[in-house]
C-alpha cells in the first residue's frame, strides 16, 4: 500500500533452510493440489516499489547463454534450460497486462528455445520424462502460436496499403480490406483471451514447478544406463560441436537443391534451420566471436526469408477461419499479394542460402569436428 494506491497480496513463501531445492518444488506442487497458486518471482519489496512508482511494461529478448568450456554437457544443459525459463517468465507481465505484441512473440520464442534445448539432449533423457514435459510445453507453444499468427496477419493487413504504394487500391478492395481487418481483430482478441487464460491456469504453473523440480533434482538421471551418464559428464565443447555438426549436415541435405523444393520441403527445411540456429546460439559463447556471430546471423537471415515464404501459407488458413470464401475479391487480391511476396523472396532466399554456406565453411574450418559416432545418440532428426 502507498499513499495513492494499494494492491491485495496473498502469498505462500517457501524458503529452503537446508537440503536439496527440489524439496521446495515438491512442497509447492503439493500445495497447488489444494489451493490454486501461481508463481511470483518478484519480492514484496519489488512489488511495493512498482506500486509506488509504476514503470511501463517491457518485453524481454533472450540474452546470450553464458556457457564456459569447463562445463560438462549436463551442467550446460541445466544452464540452458534455466536461461530459457527466465526468458519465458520475464515476458509474462507484458502478455498478461500489456499491449505490445512482442510480448507474445518473445514468450513463444522462449518456449521454442526451451523445447529445442530439451530436444538437443533428448537422447540423454529418459523417454517418459521427455514425453511428459514435451507435451505440456507444446500445449503452451500452440496456444501462443495461434495468437502470434493473428498478430502477424493483422500487421500485414495494416501495412499492406503503405507497402503497396505503387498500385492504387480500388475503393471496393480498400473497404473490404478494412472489413477483413475488423474480423481479424476479433479473432486476435479471442486468441489473446486464450493465452491469458492459459498463463493464469494451474496447468501452466504446474508445468513450471515440474520443470523446476526436475532441474534441481537432476531427475533426468533416473533410469539412465552408465553409457548415457558418461555422455552427460563429457566436455560441453565436444558435445556442442557434435550437435552443431549433426544438425548442419541435416540442413545441408534438405537444402541441397533449394530452387527445386516445394512448399512442404521448404517448411521442413525451415524447421531444421530453426533447430540448428537455436543450438548454435545456445553454444555460441564456446566459440570465437568472429566466427560464431557471422554464422548465427546467416542462420537468422535464412529464418527470416523462409518465414516470409511461409506467411502466405499461414494466411490461407487464417482466411478460411474468418470465413472468407475462395471467390471473394479481396481474397484474390491477397492471394496475388502473397504470390508476389513469395516470388520476390525466393530470389532473396537463394542469396541467403549462399551466404549461409560461406559462413558455414568458415565456421567449421575453425571448429574441430568430432567423430559423429563417438557420442552415440545425437540425432538431428529429433
Amino acid at each position: 500500500k502507498t499513499q495513492t494506491a494499494s494492491h491485495p497480496l496473498s502469498e505462500v513463501e517457501l524458503e529452503l533452510k537446508s537440503g536439496s531445492a527440489d524439496k521446495l518444488y515438491k512442497a509447492a506442487l503439493a500445495l497447488q493440489k489444494a489451493v490454486p497458486l501461481s508463481i511470483e518471482n518478484k519480492s514484496k519489496a519489488a512489488l511495493g516499489y512498482a506500486l509506488h512508482k509504476p514503470q511501463s511494461l517491457q518485453f524481454h529478448k533472450a540474452g546470450a547463454v553464458k556457457l564456459n568450456a569447463d562445463m560438462t554437457a549436463e551442467q550446460a544443459f541445466v544452464h540452458i534450460i534455466w536461461h530459457c525459463l527466465g526468458h519465458l517468465q520475464a515476458n509474462e507481465d507484458m502478455v498478461l497486462h500489456g499491449e505490445d505484441i512482442e510480448g507474445v512473440h518473445q514468450m513463444r520464442v522462449a518456449l521454442r528455445r526451451l523445447r529445442s534445448g530439451l530436444t538437443l539432449y533428448k537422447s540423454l533423457i529418459h523417454k517418459n520424462i521427455y514425453a511428459e514435459l514435451g507435451a505440456e510445453l507444446k500445449w503452451m507453444t500452440d496456444v501462443l502460436g495461434v495468437a502470434r499468427d493473428w498478430d502477424v496477419f493483422a500487421l500485414s493487413l495494416q501495412n499492406m496499403p503503405a507497402r503497396n504504394n505503387q498500385v492504387s487500391l480500388s475503393p471496393a478492395i480498400a473497404r473490404k480490406l478494412g472489413n477483413l481487418q475488423t474480423r481479424v481483430a476479433d479473432k486476435k482478441a479471442g486468441a489473446y483471451v486464450a493465452v491469458r487464460d492459459a498463463l493464469r491456469s494451474q496447468r501452466y504453473s504446474r508445468t513450471l514447478l515440474l520443470l523446476g523440480k526436475w532441474l534441481t533434482g537432476r531427475r533426468w538421471r533416473r533410469k539412465l544406463d552408465a553409457a548415457i551418464l558418461q555422455r552427460l559428464d563429457s566436455p560441453i565443447t565436444y558435445f556442442a560441436s557434435q550437435v552443431i555438426e549433426s544438425y548442419s549436415q541435416r540442413v545441408n541435405r534438405q537444402g541441397e537443391n533449394l530452387s527445386q523444393l516445394d512448399a512442404e520441403q521448404l517448411h521442413q527445411l525451415r524447421i531444421s534451420i530453426k533447430k540448428l540456429a537455436y543450438g548454435t546460439r545456445f553454444f555460441a559463447e564456446l566459440y570465437p566471436r568472429e566466427i560464431a556471430r557471422p554464422y548465427t546471423k546467416s542462420l537468422s537471415h535464412l529464418q527470416d526469408e523462409l518465414g516470409i515464404l511461409n506467411d502466405g501459407n499461414v494466411a490461407t488458413d487464417l482466411l478460411n477461419q474468418v470465413g472468407l470464401g475462395e471467390n471473394a475479391r479481396v481474397r484474390h487480391f491477397l492471394n496475388g499479394w502473397y504470390a508476389h511476396q513469395q516470388t520476390t523472396h525466393l530470389a532473396s532466399l537463394e542469396a541467403a542460402w549462399q551466404a549461409f554456406i560461406e559462413q558455414k565453411i568458415k565456421f567449421f574450418g575453425r571448429v574441430e569436428k568430432p567423430a559423429l559416432g563417438s557420442l552415440n545418440g545425437i540425432d538431428s532428426n529429433q
